[in-house]
């Protein structure tokens, strides 16, 4: 325990990007353009992948070769005379689980492409998608069955599955997936919404609205040090992370309360309790996952590592879409019944069709001032004809 607790340190390095990336990347946006901020992490990427390469030395035990598959997918024993190799690129490479990782973004994606194509995409004829459309159920359907697909490959073919589905039986395991799945999902909304809150409501610029994301990100990396410092000291993890999940749901009813007229300090502090608890409950969590596989003694250590990175990394992507899908359906019955008035059946075009993505486009370059905070409440203050082409 002690040895993982020494090594969680070295993620605060990563801790520090994640706290920075959100006001630099802000600050560029508004003085070189938001295409300045993605090609400015191509060479980043480049020195990050050339230190990798050249620089870090994983070493390679003998291992014993690796169990062979029969036609009907069940294992081949070893020979007792088997005998352990030193594995070179080729062997790593074949033991690659590629029918496990295939089926997974294949589930993963359609589930994400469905979501997408409902909230942001519209038909050639210009109406929205709606879920009872054949191509939107049509890839819910193929996410369910290859999600099926990837179990049973998991489960009956891969010699070295990425999900070894004999750890999600037991309630260790299985209790660190779901909870890391759910809370990644439940902080990646946040991590969304945040600066969509102050870009789209009050207005502010990009710069503005990434700082505000600063703090939670300084919190994830106060959090995790402490948390591993507090269970270091005492043996106990337990407490650790029931106690960092309480401050998640307490900083969670902190951003209910905003508002467009909320008092300053308020923007700047609901979100800070959230990035401490989401820090506690990664290093309380995954110290408990290793506790559980190290006394099964079963040689797990590596693969549980990897399944929790994979469930956060699912809950990332379903966090950012499922939420934007929730705003969207939120925002386009919303405008329906708050935009009332003289006026009314122009400004809706802003939801009803793609010509509505141009108007909004629209109105936010001419600094339109027909909707107001975040009721979007008319302002009949122009005759229809200063209104922009594109809902004429």
């Amino acid at each position: 325990m002690r040895v993982l607790l020494n090594d969680l340190r070295y993620t605060d390095v990563y801790r520090l990007g994640g706290a920075l990336g959100g006001p630099v990347g802000g600050w560029v946006s508004d003085t070189l353009g938001w295409r300045t901020a993605f090609l400015a992490q191509v060479p980043l990427l480049l020195i990050a992948g050339t230190l990798i390469f050249t620089q870090v030395r994983i070493p390679q035990p003998d291992v014993p070769p690796p169990p062979s598959r029969s036609r009907s997918g069940t294992s081949t024993p070893l020979p007792l005379n088997s005998t352990p190799y030193k594995p070179n690129w080729r062997t790593n490479l074949a033991r690659i689980d590629y029918l496990g990782s295939l089926t997974l973004v294949l589930a993963v994606g359609s589930l994400l492409v469905s979501i997408s194509f409902k909230t942001s995409s519209t038909k050639g004829s210009g109406d929205d998608y709606r879920w009872s459309d054949p191509f939107i159920w049509g890839l819910l359907v193929a996410s369910a069955i290859m999600t099926i697909v990837f179990i049973l490959v998991e489960g009956f073919y891969s010699p070295e599955p990425i999900l070894p589905l004999r750890m999600l039986v037991r309630r260790t395991p299985s209790a660190v997936a779901l909870s890391s799945l759910f809370m990644v999902i439940n902080q990646f909304s946040i991590l969304y919404n945040i600066p969509l809150f102050f870009s789209a409501v009050r207005l502010d610029s990009s710069s503005v609205a990434g700082a505000h994301v600063l703090p939670y990100s300084i919190m994830i990396g106060v959090g995790s040090l402490l948390i591993g410092w507090i269970m270091r000291r005492t043996g106990k993890y337990w407490w650790a992370s029931v106690i960092s999940a309480s401050i998640i749901v307490l900083s969670s009813a902190l951003l209910l309360t905003w508002q467009i007229d909320s008092p300053e300090w308020i923007t700047w502090v609901a979100q800070v309790p959230s990035g401490f608890g989401y820090a506690g409950v990664l290093t309380s969590s995954l110290v408990a996952l290793m506790t559980n596989v190290t006394r099964e003694g079963k040689g797990e250590v590596a693969v549980a590592t990897s399944m929790t990175y994979m469930f956060r990394s699912i809950g990332q992507v379903l966090g950012v879409s499922l939420s934007a899908a929730i705003v969207q359906a939120i925002l386009a019955s919303d405008l329906q019944r708050l935009i009332t008035g003289p006026g009314a059946t122009e400004v809706n075009c802003l939801s009803a069709t793609h010509s509505g993505n141009q108007c909004m486009a629209d109105f936010s370059t001419q600094k339109s001032d027909y909707l107001q905070d975040s009721s979007f409440h008319l302002i009949d203050s122009k005759p229809r004809s200063s209104w922009p082409t594109s809902c004429n």
